[in-house]
């Protein structure tokens, strides 16, 4: 066996604006997560206190942080929106993979690894073999064709749609939105990364949003925010763990890391 197939394969999630009380407190907080639970508290590596995030706190700046593992300061992205006072980009967001720092998908390739990503924030052009991006232009049938032209290589996304229905590109960002985003990561797992089992590890990046959304829209406490955070363990994150659970062997196992950003905590393992 090579020694690139004896690395163990890693599956980042990042889960928008997750507090660590949610995690340590779910009896007071009235919440269930089991795959949480059983994976990181108890049996893995927590952060219990949280951590602290860069500045500014907004999702993309702290996405781009989490996928470079560096600062604003360095990868330059300090808003969601590019900063345009004149209205010549229409709205646009940063969707684009980092250029001035190195990205994980891109270190990851270069030692070894299939990288592939599905629905992460500042993904567009990564450089990795599955790319399905973060983007979006009307939220009408349009943004499957326009991910699909950017996504890499051209065509998983359509390739994609034939199984799981539309793609999330990004402005759905409610509990169906994530459940579409958890069949894509599945589907991912599944269709490109468990072939290269026994040859090669895999990173694979993953990202939710309806917690984030919801706890915009009704407050982070409240009741809908906790469904949305339910929903995104049980349906999409829980389906990621049964396909691949705990491994004996070490050239089997796939390190599970979950992250939040917006200052807000997270577990790792």
């Amino acid at each position: 066996m090579s020694v690139q197939a004896e690395m163990p394969s890693v599956l980042l999630v990042s889960i928008d604006a997750l507090k660590p009380e949610f995690v340590f407190e779910q009896k007071r907080l009235g919440v269930e997560l089991p795959v949480i639970t059983r994976y990181f508290v108890e049996n893995g590596l927590t952060a219990k206190n949280g951590m602290k995030s860069v500045f500014p706190t907004f999702t993309y700046p702290c996405h781009q942080s989490m996928i470079t593992e560096t600062n604003p300061a360095a990868h330059g992205i300090v808003n969601n929106g590019i900063f345009d006072p004149e209205g010549k980009h229409m709205g646009a967001w940063h969707w684009f993979a980092n250029e001035k720092v190195t990205t994980l998908w891109e270190a990851a390739r270069e030692h070894g690894y299939c990288s592939a990503s599905t629905a992460f924030p500042t993904s567009v052009g990564a450089k990795g073999d599955y790319i399905a991006p973060e983007f979006w232009w009307d939220g009408s049938e349009l943004d499957s064709r326009f991910i699909d032209a950017v996504a890499k290589p051209q065509g998983l996304i359509r390739e994609m749609e034939k199984e799981i229905g539309t793609y999330a590109g990004g402005l759905d960002l409610s509990d169906g939105g994530d459940a579409q985003r958890g069949k894509a990561a599945l589907w991912m797992l599944k269709n490109k990364l468990a072939p290269c089992k026994g040859k090669q590890p895999f990173f694979l990046s993953a990202y939710f949003a309806s917690f984030d959304e919801s706890a915009h829209q009704n407050g982070v406490y409240s009741r809908e925010a906790a469904e949305s955070l339910e929903d995104e363990m049980g349906r999409g994150i829980g389906g990621c763990a049964l396909v691949y659970p705990e491994r004996r062997r070490h050239a089997d196992s796939v390190q599970y890391d979950f992250r939040s950003g917006k200052g807000s905590i997270f577990p790792a393992s």
